[in-house]
């Protein structure tokens, strides 16, 4: 397979991982901390530093006033965070981002909605916003493997492999078992050619869950690529009769 084959397949997975987010998952609102609320980015250039863009980030609030805020009652928080959990998993993301703004608006300390509000910037494909939110749900809730997960993603689209590295480590330290967590540096290997690590981080991963048929077909492109042909189609073959398809 070219490398620009599996550099687009990698970023379609990277970019369903990003986005994810699930429809029944219940939002505590018990926080003690103080995050600020911020307003709309615009999207910013793949060579912008992230201090620029959280510059830019920062320089709106949003159309609310504190007055209009004020006459919201709590649960509207929770209201506009569900609306925008449809609006993800209908792909609206900039009518999500609009709600999302609201919610962490009235509940600043609230980490998942800043989670959430990284998925829409995913989804929009605006990365580095994505870091920014996950920065400081992490910030929130710096024990939360999920947040490092997702913002490993959001790095390698920025292609900030480094960092991406570092997040996928600290979240396979907090949750050592998660199959999804311990494939996610493959993915990073794969973009750097360090098949061999590649190769490792698959084999952990099938370890944990030898009916992932993505681990296989990913290690079997890191072994073709290693010169491993025969491996390579062996690691195919399983991957196929596992149900995965290219």
């Amino acid at each position: 397979m070219s490398d620009v084959k599996i550099y687009q397949k990698h970023m379609k997975l990277l970019n369903k991982q990003l986005v994810f987010i699930v429809v029944s998952c219940t939002v505590a609102f018990a926080s003690g901390h103080n995050a600020l609320a911020q307003g709309p980015r615009s999207n910013p250039s793949s060579s912008e530093p992230v201090a620029g863009a959280f510059a830019r980030a920062t320089a709106g609030i949003g159309k609310e006033t504190p007055s209009s805020i004020d006459r919201l009652s709590p649960q509207n928080a929770e209201m506009y965070f569900n609306r925008a959990v449809n609006n993800i998993n209908s792909r609206n993301f900039a009518l999500a981002l609009t709600d999302m703004n609201k919610a962490i608006a009235l509940r600043p300390s609230n980490p998942n909605f800043f989670k959430t509000r990284a998925a829409c910037f995913g989804g929009m494909k605006d990365y580095l916003a994505a870091i920014l939110d996950l920065n400081e749900a992490i910030r929130l809730d710096p024990l939360n493997p999920e947040y490092f997960y997702r913002r490993s993603v959001a790095y390698e689209f920025s292609r900030q492999f480094g960092p991406a590295l570092a997040d996928a480590n600290r979240a396979i330290q907090l949750r050592p078992n998660d199959p999804d967590f311990l494939l996610c540096p493959a993915e990073i290997y794969a973009d750097l050619k360090n098949w061999s690590a590649a190769i490792d981080a698959c084999t952990k991963c099938i370890a944990v869950n030898p009916t992932s048929g993505l681990a296989y077909a990913l290690r079997a492109e890191a072994k073709r690529n290693a010169g491993d042909v025969s491996g390579g189609k062996e690691d195919d073959s399983r991957a196929f009769s596992l149900g995965y398809r290219d």
